[in-house]
């Protein structure tokens, strides 16, 4: 972020926009929050120097468009760091009930 950048997130859900918000200004951090989808993310195309996803491309369905707009935003030489599990194929109701195999 440094002195002059900007923090953004972005969230389908209007109420968790408020809650961050206010969640950021109590840690002393300014952010915008977004309303929208990430598989169409409301930023400019190279406008983005990093990109965070703590487990919600793996909420998506259409994941390879996920990944598009995500190097989309992201200016040339950005950086990301997901924290997500992300697969092309739908995983058994026994891997998604077993944490244990998520790593795996």
């Amino acid at each position: 972020m440094g002195l002059t950048g900007t923090v953004i997130g972005l969230d389908l859900n209007p109420a968790m926009c408020l809650r961050s918000q206010a969640n950021a200004l109590l840690s002393g951090t300014q952010m915008q929050c977004r309303e929208g989808r990430m598989e169409e993310i409301p930023l400019d195309d190279s406008s983005v120097d990093v990109v965070i996803s703590n487990g919600v491309i793996n909420l998506s369905f259409q994941k390879r468009k996920v990944i598009r707009e995500l190097f989309r935003v992201l200016r040339p030489g950005g950086r990301f760091s997901f924290t997500d599990i992300v697969s092309a194929k739908q995983l058994s109701q026994s891997i998604v009930n077993d944490p244990k195999l998520w790593a795996s």
